[in-house]
C-alpha cells in the first residue's frame, strides 16, 4: 500500500505522539526505523505543539473533576504535576521571536578619502617613515640606492646588493615590481 510517514503517524493520533521510532517502526513496518527517527525530528515542533495542546486538555478536564470533589488527594497531586508539565511544553512549543538589529551610518558622515595625487604621495610617503629611518634613506637616496618614485613608493636600485630585510619587505608590500615610476600621469587611472 502507498501510504506516507506523515500519513501513518497521523492516523495512529494520539497514541503515535508518545511512540518511541522504534515503536513507530513495530507497529508500520514497512518504514526502518531510521525512517522514523529522521521523521519525528523533522516532526519535532508539531509533536510538541500537539503534546503541550493534548497535556493542557487533560489538566484542564482533571481541575473540573476536583472542583466536582471527586478527586483525591492523591489525583489533586498528579493534576498539579500535568498543570506544571502542561506549561513547561507551552513555553517550548511557542515560536520564539528572534531580533536582529544593525547600525547604518549616515552617508552624509561618512569619510571621504582623498585619492588625488598629492594625498596618494603623502600616503605612500608616511608608509616608508615606518620603514625607514629618515636620515639613512636619505643618506641612500644620495648614494642611489633608492629612488623616491613620483608616487611617492621606493624604487630599489639593486635588492640584491644593497639589499636590507626591510627593502625586501617593503618592496612586497608597496612596490611589489620594484618598479621605477619618474611620472604619474601613466598610473593615474589607478586612482580614480
Amino acid at each position: 500500500m502507498n501510504i506516507t510517514l506523515k500519513e501513518c503517524f497521523t492516523s495512529g493520533l494520539p497514541l503515535t505522539l508518545q511512540m518511541s521510532h522504534y515503536d513507530l517502526a513495530a507497529r508500520n513496518p514497512d518504514f526502518s526505523i531510521d525512517e522514523w527517527r529522521r521523521f519525528l525530528q523533522d516532526n519535532d515542533r508539531f509533536i510538541t505543539k500537539e503534546t503541550a495542546l493534548l497535556t493542557e486538555v487533560n489538566a484542564r478536564k482533571g481541575l473540573e473533576k476536583l472542583g466536582q470533589g471527586a478527586l483525591g488527594t492523591g489525583e489533586a497531586t498528579a493534576i498539579s504535576n500535568l498543570l506544571k508539565q502542561s506549561e513547561q511544553l507551552n513555553a517550548s512549543a511557542k515560536e520564539k521571536v528572534q531580533m536582529i538589529t544593525m547600525f547604518m551610518p549616515d552617508p552624509k558622515d561618512r569619510e571621504i578619502k582623498d585619492y588625488s595625487r598629492k594625498a596618494v604621495y603623502a600616503q605612500n610617503m608616511e608608509n616608508v617613515k615606518y620603514f625607514f629611518d629618515s636620515t639613512i634613506l636619505a643618506e641612500r637616496v644620495a648614494r642611489r640606492e633608492i629612488v623616491i618614485n613620483a608616487d611617492g613608493t621606493l624604487h630599489f636600485t639593486n635588492l640584491t646588493t644593497y639589499s636590507h630585510p626591510l627593502d625586501t619587505v617593503y618592496s612586497r608590500m608597496f612596490n611589489p615590481e620594484n618598479a621605477l615610476i619618474e611620472s604619474t600621469e601613466d598610473v593615474e587611472e589607478e586612482w580614480q
